[in-house]
This record gives structure tokens, sequence and C-alpha cells, in this order.
């Protein structure tokens, strides 16, 4: 009795922490989520104060109330710093990744709260498709994604593709993030892990050439809707090629009329200074002939001239 009057009051004191928060609020934070065992179909868990503290040795620790009993776990600063700065919905959340003793699922104990199901994605299979590069462009039927929570610290996610089922290893960020973001970021992310798969999305009927037409790029080539079937590329993804290039070719352009101009330029320059230097041969010619016409009269007078200048002493 007195080790549970310990607990109430401990409890009671940490409530208003900003250190701590209530795990049995999570049906008002998250709407109308509950504790579980981390299985399927586990049992409903009861989760009291969540905190977090300073150890000894410059240590962190998270611990919580779960059935009763205390849990602790060793945390980095990252993690107990971020607890500090989170609002009360992503305490939560921090606290399901870092905790294997539990899951958060929805109210009804379905594990719906990390996936996506089969009538949601069937929803969204007509503007989203799902392909295999090298797979002659078959499309391929996707009826669950969701993200799990291994032993220790690795996370995976799965997908059921053409009713089998296929795993692949990702990191605590992607797991986070998987849990916090809507349906058509989950989609991004699902993309982003399984690689071989082609996320391809859907053009709806007059919008992309209203659109090409409006950046200029003109309507798909029959080349783009190909390479969209084959899921090698999007349409999307192709027009933004066809601007990239066509930007590439102007700028090149330019470069090639800046070239030639400078290349005439240069020719320019080139020819008149080749007409200066045959200006400055004639030049040179013209001289060397005036030079000889005047020695040859200053010879022929030069006795005359002798004579005068005798007469004038």
């Amino acid at each position: 009795m007195e080790e549970n009057k310990k607990i109430n009051n401990q409890n009671t004191d940490t409530s208003n922490d900003s250190c701590s928060i209530d795990g049995k609020d999570i049906a008002k934070i998250l709407d109308n989520r509950d504790w579980f065992q981390p299985i399927e179909n586990g049992r409903r868990m009861d989760v009291g104060t969540i905190s977090v503290a300073k150890g000894d040795g410059g240590r962190f620790v998270m611990q919580a109330h779960i059935d009763g009993s205390q849990a602790t776990h060793e945390i980095s600063s990252d993690d107990y710093n971020l607890f500090l700065q989170l609002d009360d919905a992503n305490r939560l959340k921090l606290f399901d990744a870092l905790f294997p003793e539990v899951k958060i699922k929805s109210a009804d104990g379905k594990d719906s709260y990390n996936r996506m199901d089969g009538p949601t994605l069937a929803a969204m299979k007509k503007d989203i498709g799902f392909y295999y590069n090298v797979n002659q462009g078959r499309e391929v039927d996707i009826s669950e994604i969701r993200v799990d929570r291994k032993d220790g610290n690795t996370y995976s996610m799965s997908a059921v593709i053409n009713g089998k089922e296929e795993s692949v290893d990702i990191s605590r960020k992607t797991y986070e993030l998987f849990l916090a973001v809507d349906d058509s970021k989950r989609i991004r992310l699902f993309s982003k892990s399984f690689r071989r798969l082609k996320t391809v999305h859907r053009p709806k009927p007059g919008k992309e050439n209203a659109k090409a037409e409006d950046e200029g790029a003109g309507k798909p080539s029959f080349v783009s809707w190909i390479l969209a079937l084959l899921g090698l590329c999007t349409i999307k993804e192709k027009m933004r090629l066809q601007k990239t290039i066509r930007k590439l070719e102007e700028s090149n352009k330019e470069t090639k009329a800046q070239h030639t101009s400078e290349m005439k330029r240069l020719k320019m320059n080139m020819s008149a200074l080749r007409q200066q230097q045959e200006d400055m041969k004639e030049v040179a010619a013209n001289w060397k002939q005036i030079k000889d016409k005047y020695d040859k009269y200053e010879e022929h007078f030069k006795a005359e001239l002798e004579k005068i200048l005798s007469k004038k002493k």
C-alpha cells in the first residue's frame, strides 16, 4: 500500500513537469489511440507517467510506469533535449520509438497506426501506379505497406507485393516520419525505401497538356508516354527533362553566337593588322624610290654645286 502511495504521489508530482507526460492521456492527444503489446492482436496495456531525467556520469534516461511497474531505458542527450522541446503528441511518439515494451495502435486494437491498408491503397490507385523498372512495364499490386520496430534499435518497412510480403531495413528517422506524415508522403517514403519499384503518378486528363503549354513544353511526346508506362519516368519528369534540355540548348546557342562574334572580331583585327603591314611595306618601298632619286640628283649636281661654292669663296 505504501509503495502504491509513493507511485501515486510521484505521478502527481511529475504530471505538470516539463520533463514528463501522462501516458493515460494518449486517447485524447492522439485521436483515439492506445497502448498495446507490440505483437499482432496484442492486449491493451496501461502506461502512466512518462518522464526523462539526467542520470549519473552524464547519462540520460527515460522511464515510464507500464502495467504498474517502472521501466527505464538509457537515451541519448539528443533524445533528452528533443523530449523537452516536443509537444505532447510527438513526446508519445518518441516514447513509442524508444520503448519496445509497448506499441501505439488504434483504440480497437488493430495495428493500423503504422500501416497503409488495402482500401487506402486502392483509393490511391486512380492517381498512383507501381511498376518494376525491369519487368516490361507490368503494374504490380500493393495491398499493404507498414513499418515496424524490431528487436534493439532496428526498423523495417514491409509491403505485400502481388500477394507476397517483402521487407527492407529502414532508419529510425524514416520510421518516425512514416508514423507522423499523411498517406501521400508515406508513399514517397515507400518509393525511396523500395528502390526497385517505381512510383508513377498518373496524369490527369487535360491537366498535363495545359501545364505544358504554359511552360512552353508542348504536348508530351509519344516516347514520354511509353517511358511512363514502363515505369522508367513520369510524364512530369520527362517534361522537366525536356525543359532542361531546351535551356541547355539555348545556353549553347548563346555561347556559340558569342564565340562566332568573337571569332569575327578576331578575324577583322587580323585583317586590319595584315592591311597595316601591307601599307607599311608600300610606304617603305616608296621611300626607297624617293631616296634613290634624291641620291641620283645629288650626284648629278654635285660638280656644279662645288663650282658655285668655290666662286663664292
